[in-house]
């Protein structure tokens, strides 16, 4: 299944027709990568998809809406300040300041906010008010 997907993937970025990418190459990959997404959560114990729960992809994972949100403004930042040392610099500094500031965003929002999240949510119970149970004595 794994070769179906991948087959299908690689199909897409090979064929170059103006008709094709405009109408049915986005779909296709969608659903290849869709397809490719479902087997690494299905079979993550499976060799071909191990690799993935190693620890720097997990962390990456973790912080990847971050890093979605705001790699295009390091990128213009890097190449308006930095074109002139060429597109190795451009790429290792976007790269070392997206990561710098994903790692910001989740130490001092996003942690904070999980844990006022369950706090809230422990508290309000779904909208209703938590039933303590009582503590019996042992006498």
């Amino acid at each position: 299944m794994t070769a179906l997907w991948v087959a299908v993937l690689a199909g897409t970025l090979l064929w170059r027709n103006d008709t094709f990418r405009f109408t049915l190459r986005y779909t296709l990959q969608n659903a290849a990568i869709a397809g490719l997404l479902y087997l690494a959560v299905a079979r993550v114990q499976m060799a071909p998809y191990r690799w993935l729960n190693l620890r720097p992809l997990v962390y990456i994972g973790a912080v990847s809406y971050t890093i979605y949100l705001v790699h295009f403004l390091f990128l213009l930042w890097s190449r308006t300040y930095l074109a002139g040392f060429g597109p190795v610099v451009v790429l290792g500094a976007t790269v070392a300041a997206t990561l710098a500031f994903a790692a910001l965003m989740r130490h001092f929002i996003e942690k904070p906010c999980a844990v006022l999240r369950k706090r809230l949510h422990e508290s309000l119970h779904l909208g209703r008010p938590r039933q303590e149970t009582p503590v019996r004595s042992a006498v």
